[in-house]
This record gives C-alpha cells, structure tokens and sequence, in this order.
C-alpha cells in the first residue's frame, strides 16, 4: 500500500513539474517512458506474480504509470476541448461563454488544472476500484469456505446433525433452506494406479444458492449444471411399508453350509436405520423373529453377515497361509417374510422372490415369495433388497478437469465412495467447488439424493448426510440454539464470521484504511490544484482586466471565475473517472502485486465500483463548486488588478 500510495504521489508530482516546463519536451518524454514502463509491467506481470509470489515492484506500479501518461494526454488535449467547447458555446448563455473564452483564450493554465485534477480522481477512483476488489475477494474466500450462510458438521464425537435433531426441527431453527450434505472420498483409476479426491453429495436443487460462484467456475451455468445432476427418476426404490399393527418381523431361513447372521435393516421416516438382529441361519431350516421397535418402519433390506468366530478364524488363516485366502461359502434359503401382530398372527407377507443380492451375497434363485441366495465369508456383508435405480443407471457428476481426463468413453467413471463401488457418468467439469480443502487435487460431485441412495443399495444407512448447509436472513436463531443445549456439541461455521475474520486481519484493515485515505487524498489535492492552477501564478490577468474594461463589476467577475473554476472541474472529473474506470482493470494485477497478500482462493476478479466511482465523482464536483464559490467570494474585487503592458493606442498627431 505505502508503494502504491508513494507512486501516485510521485506521479502527481511528475505530471506537475513535466508541464509547467518550458518546452512541454519534457512531459512527452514521460509520457514515452510510462508508456515504455506499462507495457513491459503488463508483459512481465502474470510471470512474475506467479512464479516469484508477487515480489516484483514493478506491477504495483502500474496504476501510476498509467496515470502519468494519462495526465500528459490530458494536458495536450485539455485546451482542444476547451477550444471546441468555446465554439459551440456561443449562443449559449453569456456567463458560460465568457467563462469558456476565458479558459480558452490562455489555456496552458486551464489545462494544467485540468490534467492535475483528471490525474488526482483517477487515483482516488483507482483507489476504490482496489478497495472494491480486496472486498470482493474477502467475499468470495469465505464464500469459498463456507457456500450458504452456515455449515454445521459433527463434532468431537462424530455425531451428525440429523442425528440430534431431524431436518425439519433445522429449518424451523433457521427459518430458511437447510441442505444436507454427505462429504466423503472417492477413488478412481488412472493409468496404473488409483487416486482420491474429496466428494461430496450436495441437493442438486440447492446449488443455485451457493454465493460466490463465477459462471467462468464450471462447463455451463449452474442451473443447468444442476440440472444435469438431478435423476431422471426417484434416487431410492422404497421397501414395503410395516404394517402399523406389526409387532414382529419374521423370516424363514437355513444355511447348511456355513451359519450366517441375519439382520433386518429398518428405516425410519427420517431415513434413519435401525438394525434389527432376527438371529442366525443353520443347517435345518427355523423361523428367526425379532420384536420391531415403536414406530413407523420400511423393510429397507436383508444383511447377510458371518459369525464373529468364523470370520477371526478366516482372518488368522488368509494372515498366515501364503496361498489365496480361502472362503466358506454356503447357500442360504430365505423366505417367506412376515410381520406378525403381538399374537404372532401374520398381518403382511413380503415377498422377496424379486429382490436383489449385492456385496458378499449373489444373484438369488427366485421362487415366488422366497429366495435361495449364495453368500460367500469375505469379511463383508451380503445384502437381500428391493432393485434400485443405481442397479441400472449411472450417477451424474460433475468433477475436476483431472478427474473428467481419466473417464472414459462417454464420461463413464468406475468409482470407489466408502469402499463401495459406484458407477457414475462425468456431466460436467468445475474449476473448483466451495466448501473443499485448498489442497485437494480433485473432487467428485453428486446429488446428495442420487449419491445417498447408491450407497444405501449396497450398505443401508452409509448414505447418510452429515452435515448441513444452511442459508437463512435470520442467524441469531440459529446461533442461540448451537450454543446451549445438545446442539452444542456440534461445529459450526458461519460465512459472515470468516468475513469478518478476513476484513479484520491487520494487514487487509491497514490496507483498506490506506486505500480509503488515498481516495479522501486524492480528491483534496484535485481541488488545491484547480484553485493554484487558475488562481495562482501561472493564471492569466489579461481575462480580468478584459472584463473589466469592459464594465464589467466585481459580480460579474466573482460569477465568471465561479463559472470558470466549475467548468475546468467538471471536465477535470469527468476525464479523472474515465481515468479511474480505465484503471480498474489494472486491480487485479496490482493487488497481486502487493507482498503484503496471500494468493486468495479463488482469485481475485476486478471489481468496477459504479456506484462509489458516481459518488466519488458527484462530491468532487461540489466540492470543487463550493470551493470555487468560496474563493470567489473571498476576493478583494476592488483591487487595482495588476496591468499587462499594451501597445499605446493613441492617435499620433499628424505633421
């Protein structure tokens, strides 16, 4: 900042001394050099900052230069304008054309003014254009940290959210959207070995209320990015409904080869699973039964597992036998399923003649409303369960430009999400995504939904969302509830707090202080300019006393030189804001520049202050009026005004 802040100074001070210098061969000269000097700053400036870290002193410079050949332009066009603007005043009103003659007459001073004045707002305007743009990039860093207003994740004990309170007791604590969020990791093959990148399962629907994001960020828009995550279907196939006067679940099962574990998996409304333990399957067919707990449950599958025993006893044998591991395999008939009222009287019958075996179990033998399913002792468990839509169709993703070169034809990509495949489909390539670490060399993207229900088809429950995105307008509810209560134990992030963090850190506070220091600088030093330009020595007398001789009172002169001064300030302006907007595309460059400043993620994009610029320029102007009004009226008008010596007019009498 002190680097940016002297060299605006130092070309103020330049474009002064270059003009008031005999000749003006001096001013293009400079003007040559920092044209010379923006260039190979341009050139040099991506280089530079990428590779040294922003150390060259060079591209901080650039605003500078920029305004020093700025001003000189200005100064050799200045009196043109005030030449042409003369012109097409002459029917105007008479206090404007006697003030632009006057600034037209002589307008080495005028221009000067306005040159200074031009170079002085384009500095204050660059200076705001900076502010802008350090204020944006602190927006879109936490954006990038934090995509909605808030991020609640598990805490110390790895409890969810979901599992504290249900969704519904979030929105109403928010008062606004809450998307659940299951962040995890995905490997994927490429070349001849596997990578793993962070992935996460976001709501589709919920996309377009990320903040921060750049259209420049993805392949396409995020709507339609979004959409093209959203299943062409339902994301899950639901299982029978218990019967609400259901108080067992019972199956008939036998394995006469192997003993297995047969489990019921039970989810609740809030998706929720609730394990419940039938008992084990032998070699002579029984009927296994277990209580259902209160409430209202879907059958979501059967889990076939290994005896504990067993599967220590294959452990010890595969850690020790150099041989290929060896498996105990076995047939297991199921079926039928009932759910039975509290007398043991049969109230439904699930048949499971159609479902669907996956992991440790294979394709069943179907026969109505039983199975004969093989399951083989691999250390995993088998699961019986009603077909899904991941069995056939692939999840859409949206990843990484990496990730996408590693798909194959198609977009297909065999991926590998809590050590269970899944086969998804690349339909679209991001830049980047919110909310992930800055080292992660990839990602995968996926609807939360269509994630949640592949992974629950092979492992019911390893779906689960945990965390939440939270946008709401109302966060002090949601603060009060995180801070007391079982709600406490959670952490929570909020994107105004790591805002604020990043607006209050020493250097940026100092820096943005600075910046607007230079912009109340600049325009003090644009209205001192115009006044000792017009008003000083360098002013011409000669306009004065033409008006003067001809009749011309001290109101008359005090309302010309207030016209005058105004003007020469307008036009100074109005050149300083096409100056300053013309500078905002140098912002990004010199924040860069700035050592002071870590490379932000994402970077940095410029920043037009339209509404700050219009303001800038709108209080230089009446500050300039005021001050021409106040000088004006100041003045001592009755003063003999200092005489410019003239050719003696008188008739020479004739001889």
């Amino acid at each position: 900042a002190i680097v940016l802040v002297g060299g605006w100074v130092a070309a103020s001070a330049l474009v002064s001394l270059a003009l008031v210098a005999p000749g003006g061969r001096l001013a293009d000269m400079l003007a040559v050099a920092a044209a010379v000097g923006l260039g190979l700053a341009l050139t040099r400036g991506a280089g530079t900052q990428a590779g040294a870290g922003g150390n060259d002193p060079l591209p901080a410079l650039l605003a500078p230069l920029c305004c020093l050949a700025a001003g000189v332009i200005t100064f050799r066009i200045a009196g043109t304008l005030l030449q042409g603007a003369e012109r097409l005043a002459r029917r105007g009103p008479a206090l404007t054309r006697l003030a632009l003659i006057g600034l037209a007459r002589a307008p080495a001073a005028p221009s000067l003014a306005i040159a200074f004045l031009a170079v002085s707002v384009g500095l204050g305007g660059f200076a705001l254009a900076y502010r802008a743009t350090l204020l944006r990039g602190t927006a879109d860093q936490a954006a990038n940290q934090v995509p909605l207003d808030a991020i609640v994740a598990p805490g110390a004990d790895f409890t969810t959210p979901l599992e504290l309170a249900p969704a519904a007791s979030w929105r109403a604590l928010s008062g606004g959207r809450v998307l659940p969020v299951r962040r995890t990791e995905a490997t994927y093959p490429s070349g001849g070995g596997t990578v793993t990148v962070p992935a996460l399962g976001v709501p589709a629907s919920g996309l377009i209320l990320i903040h921060g994001w750049r259209n420049s960020d993805g392949s396409a828009s995020l709507p339609a990015l979004a959409r093209r995550l959203e299943p062409t279907g339902p994301a899950r196939t639901p299982g029978p409904l218990l019967e609400p006067g259901a108080r067992w679940l019972a199956v008939r099962a036998s394995a006469p080869g192997v003993s297995v574990s047969l489990t019921a998996d039970l989810r609740d409304r809030s998706g929720a699973i609730r394990q419940l333990a039938l008992g084990t399957a032998g070699a002579h067919p029984a009927v296994l039964s277990a209580r259902i707990p209160p409430g209202t449950w879907e059958l979501e599958a059967l889990e076939l597992d290994e005896l504990t025993g067993l599967a220590i006893t294959n452990g010890h044998q595969n850690g020790e036998n150099l041989a290929p591991a060896t498996q105990a395999s076995t047939n297991v008939a199921l079926g039928p399923i009932e759910a039975l009222d509290g007398a043991r009287r049969p109230v439904m019958r699930v048949p499971i003649g159609a479902w669907r075996a996956v992991g440790s179990a294979s394709a069943p033998a179907r026969s109505g409303s039983s199975a004969i399913v093989g399951f083989a002792a691999t250390g995993q468990p088998g699961l019986v369960r009603p077909p899904q839509p991941s069995d056939v169709h692939r999840i859409p993703v949206l990843v990484d430009p990496q990730t996408a070169a590693s798909a194959g034809p198609g977009g297909l990509l065999s991926l590998t999400v809590d050590q269970l495949p899944v086969a998804a489909r690349v339909v679209g390539v991001l830049k980047r995504f919110p909310a992930l670490g800055s080292g992660a060399g990839g990602f995968v993207i996926a609807d939360e939904a269509t994630l949640a229900g592949a992974l629950d088809a092979q492992l019911p429950g390893q779906g689960r969302a945990d965390e939440l995105w939270i946008a709401t307008d109302h966060p002090q509810g949601l603060r009060a509830a995180l801070a007391a209560g079982p709600l406490s134990q959670l952490s929570a992030t909020f994107r105004a707090d790591v805002q604020r963090s990043l607006r209050s850190a020493p250097i940026a506070r100092g820096l943005l202080g600075t910046l607007l220091a230079a912009a109340g600088l600049a325009a003090a030093l644009a209205v001192l300019g115009l006044v000792v330009s017009l008003l000083g020595a360098a002013r011409d007398e000669r306009v004065q006393q033409d008006l003067e001789a001809q009749g011309v009172g001290p109101r008359g002169l005090r309302a010309e030189l207030q016209m005058r001064l105004a003007l020469a300030g307008v036009l100074g302006v109005l050149i300083g804001l096409g100056i300053a907007v013309a500078l905002t595309g140098l912002a990004v460059a010199t924040v860069q520049a700035a050592a002071t400043l870590a490379a932000p993620s994402p970077p940095l994009v410029t920043v037009v202050p339209w509404g700050e610029l219009a303001a800038f320029g709108l209080v230089a102007i009446v500050a300039l009026i005021g001050a021409s009004w106040l000088i004006a009226l100041s003045l001592d008008w009755h003063w003999p005004a200092r005489r410019v010596p003239r050719p003696s007019l008188e008739r020479v009498p004739a001889r």
